[in-house]
């Protein structure tokens, strides 16, 4: 008989714990935002991606609830100059019933060619991304991207910009995600990729308006030569002048070779440029690359 009342009592005990388990609800910031059962303030904190969004958040709903900020939700701002964010990662705030708190949202710009949000800048939610824009979220779950490569994917994306900005050096640790992130672009946006990359350097000018700046571009050059000859490389740019001899000739076999090409170009005029594969005055190869 004892031992029957403590089978009784152990599994009242996990049957109460499993209730208690299941009273902490998870709703969607945005819907709980229309039913009243949370009120929210987000406010921007000068930046464009990453933590960028502080919200200040108070939970109504009388218990304890988990309220989920939504891959594939936009941020949207207040001010029709300025930037919306992509929400890129579901973001999960817990609350206790009534308690009142600051945590900072992560977010992603998604219209480059309106300012970036400033300090105080106000957001709203209720606006949905593109189709592209959430399949781009689904497809980046649980995978190791540098924030500012997963900002150019977005621009890519929401801008029309090229898929050789996504990029990291050939020697990081998360150079196959980003090269498979970039496959994923080029198939969403049904954009031809580049042979090389251009990783650019973002800046605020007076108007906030963010600048490209491409510092260098790199990526494999492969050419094939006939017969034994003496191989001169050159980087022509739109008016056909010569910016950048790459050495001296040099005698090479008949065969195929592949050529890691890398130039510095911060700094250069933006525009078309050219790598050219001569002997003598035949040309072998030419291979374009913008900036």
């Amino acid at each position: 008989m004892k031992r029957l009342l403590v089978l009784f009592i152990s599994a009242l005990f996990s049957a109460v714990l499993l209730c208690g388990w299941k009273t902490e609800n998870t709703i969607a910031l945005s819907e709980a935002l229309k039913t009243g059962k949370v009120n929210a303030k987000l406010t921007g904190l000068g930046g464009h991606s990453g933590k960028c969004v502080s919200m200040t958040i108070e939970n109504k709903s009388g218990k304890s609830t988990s309220f989920l900020l939504r891959a594939g939700e936009i941020m949207n701002s207040e001010d029709e100059g300025e930037q919306d964010l992509l929400v890129v990662h579901d973001q999960n705030i817990p609350l206790a019933a009534g308690q009142k708190k600051n945590v900072q949202l992560e977010g992603f710009c998604c219209q480059l060619h309106n300012a970036s949000p400033g300090s105080g800048s106000g957001f709203k939610l209720g606006k949905q991304a593109s189709d592209n824009l959430k399949k781009l979220c689904v497809w980046l779950k649980g995978k190791p991207i540098p924030y500012e490569v997963l900002q150019e994917a977005v621009w890519c994306l929401s801008d029309g910009n090229s898929p050789s900005n996504i990029s990291v050096a050939e020697d990081s640790p998360q150079a196959e995600p980003v090269k498979q992130l970039r496959k994923r672009v080029c198939d969403l946006t049904k954009q031809a990729d580049t042979w090389y990359s251009t990783p650019q350097q973002r800046i605020l000018n007076e108007e906030r308006q963010i600048e490209s700046n491409p510092v260098e571009v790199f990526g494999d050059i492969e050419y094939t030569i006939k017969n034994t000859s003496s191989i001169l490389g050159e980087v022509r740019n739109e008016r056909n002048e010569v910016v950048i001899k790459m050495g001296e000739a040099q005698p090479l076999p008949a065969g195929t070779f592949t050529y890691f090409f890398h130039i510095k170009v911060l700094g250069y005029p933006k525009g078309h440029y050219h790598v050219l594969i001569k002997s003598g005055t035949e040309q072998i190869m030419d291979k374009e690359f913008v900036i």
